[in-house]
Formats: structure tokens, C-alpha cells, sequence
């Protein structure tokens, strides 16, 4: 049986005897945190990227595909719900985002990047 975590290895069982052998750390490469960026930093930049390439219309899972940095799928959600001016459910993260709002809810699972967000080959532009 094989498996790979935060560190890779391997587990052999052979009649009554297991051997385990872990290899290195499996370190994610371009970590967020180590470049001195915030999770808040790591969304408005991707959501900027997102929407110079793609559009002003996005889904969470869209938006979480096209991030560079290695980020924890359910943290990436939650802080979009957090971040969003208008979320159903921004109440309950209100001392996650310290007052912060970088997108606008507009239907179930469609966001979009607050105006003056939007990058800047945008800002004249209609959606």
C-alpha cells in the first residue's frame, strides 16, 4: 500500500513483519505564507488575475482552480464567503476578514470582484 500526506512513503507488510520507509517532506512549493502573503493577499490576487483573463463572473470552485499557491480547498471557501460584501453567510466570519469585502454575491456560487478591485485594464470596461 502506498500513500503520499505532507510526506510520502511507503508500507510493506510481508507475512508477519511491516516495514515502513517515509520519504522526504513534500514541502508545497511557492507557499503563500513563506512569500510574506496573507490568504486576503492570495485571493484579490487571483480574482484579479481570474477576471483579466476570464471575466467579471465566476464560480468559488473556478476561482480556487485558478490560484498559483497551494491553499486549503475549504479554507479558500470559506474565505470567499468571508470576503464577499453581500454573502448570506459573511456573519459568521466577521473576525476573520477585519472588515474586508473584495466580491460581490450574485446568485448561488456566482461572485464577482468589486469594482474598485477590478484590474486596471478594467475599470472602464463594461461586464
Amino acid at each position: 500500500m502506498q500513500f503520499t500526506s505532507r510526506f510520502s512513503g511507503k508500507i510493506t507488510v510481508d507475512g508477519s513483519q511491516i516495514s515502513i520507509s517515509i520519504d522526504l517532506i513534500n514541502k508545497p512549493e511557492n507557499s503563500y505564507k513563506e512569500m510574506g502573503l496573507s490568504l486576503f493577499d492570495v485571493m484579490l490576487s487571483t480574482a484579479q488575475e481570474y477576471v483579466s483573463a476570464n471575466g467579471n463572473v465566476f464560480s468559488g470552485a473556478q476561482l480556487f482552480r485558478y490560484t498559483k499557491f497551494p491553499v486549503n480547498r475549504r479554507s479558500f471557501g470559506t474565505y470567499l464567503m468571508a470576503l464577499t460584501e453581500n454573502h448570506p453567510s459573511r456573519h459568521h466570519y466577521s473576525g476573520t476578514t477585519k472588515g474586508k469585502a473584495y466580491f460581490h454575491y450574485i446568485s448561488r456560487g456566482k461572485f464577482k470582484l468589486l469594482d474598485k478591485f477590478l484590474p486596471k485594464e478594467m475599470n472602464n470596461q463594461p461586464e
